[in-house]
């Protein structure tokens, strides 16, 4: 037989992010609403809620080499706390970071076997969910870092995840028009909530896990009971689409954002809104785990609290 040299590919190049180039697409609260952590371009901020003061920029030592102060080679897609506040998720350019929030250093690398676009942590810090550019979702096991188990029901992009309050179930937001809740101990879709009429950008669930409530680009904001996964209500939304939604932690209020920096707070009893009126597109939008703090942020590279 004949000997066939093999070609090595060569690593990708790694170069910083454009100067300037500062997007804010994740922004999240810890559960005692003293830290609001974001994302600009690939470097992670913490600030102080109190004081309105930067208190941390924690960075991933292996990227010293690329540019200074770097925690992801790309843009923060995503953050996100868990309930004790002790770790903070970050999702970016084929990784996922787990930090420990009094030791800005990083814990561990998920193996993604991808790029992720999206994270969420589950409330006892004990897994991880990722959504990837094709489409699935993956589990992990944030100690072991080890995955799962992987989903590929989606046909389009999955824009947001949420674990519930238990940790038990993952929803999913897609353009595939659905929103998908799955067992986590089963490691299986046991609902499938049709009816948008376009992409499904938001998603959140009540406390107690009674009802899924859902944005999408249809102008529509539609609540779903769990039991049987059917439509209870759907309200026309002031806005061309829904990209955020968010629960107080009672249950007694959900704010939703439109467009223009419009955030909206439900009274769920009603069903009725009150507009806060801001002045860039919000991205992405957390509360505090006592319901008294709403964090927003947008594309002019502002955190709203």
């Amino acid at each position: 037989g004949s000997a066939v040299a093999a070609q090595l590919v060569p690593a990708p190049l790694l170069k910083a992010t454009p100067t300037g180039w500062n997007p804010i697409y994740a922004v999240a609260v810890d559960p005692d609403a003293q830290i609001v952590a974001c994302g600009r371009a690939g470097r992670l901020f913490l600030y102080h809620v109190p004081t309105q003061k930067l208190i941390d920029r924690p960075a991933a030592p292996a990227l010293a080499a690329v540019a200074a102060g770097l925690a992801h080679t790309d843009a923060v897609q995503s953050i996100a706390f868990s309930p004790d506040g002790r770790l903070l998720a970050t999702g970016g350019y084929r990784s996922i970071k787990i930090w420990r929030k009094n030791q800005p250093e990083k814990k561990s690398t998920l193996d993604a076997g991808g790029e992720p676009l999206l994270v969420a942590l589950s409330p006892d810090g004990t897994k991880a969910a990722a959504a990837f550019a094709d489409f699935a979702v993956r589990l992990f096991d944030v100690p072991s870092g080890k995955r799962l188990a992987e989903h590929k029901d989606h046909t389009a992009a999955v824009v947001a995840l949420r674990f519930s309050a238990d940790g038990a179930t993952l929803l999913s937001a897609s353009a595939d028009k659905t929103v998908r809740v799955w067992d986590i101990a089963m490691r299986e879709q046991v609902l499938k909530l049709q009816g948008h009429e376009d992409a499904v950008y938001s998603v959140a669930l009540s406390p107690d896990g009674s009802v899924v409530a859902s944005g999408g680009g249809d102008k529509t904001l539609r609540l779903w009971e769990t039991s049987k996964g059917e439509l209870i209500k759907a309200i026309r939304a002031d806005a061309d689409r829904v990209p955020a939604a968010a629960f107080a932690p009672g249950g007694a209020m959900l704010a939703t954002t439109g467009e223009l920096n419009s955030v909206f707070l439900w009274d769920v009893t009603r069903w009725e809104a009150a507009a806060l009126q801001g002045r860039e597109d919000i991205t992405s939008m957390a509360t505090s785990a006592d319901g008294k703090l709403l964090v927003t942020a947008g594309f002019d590279r502002i955190v709203r609290v």
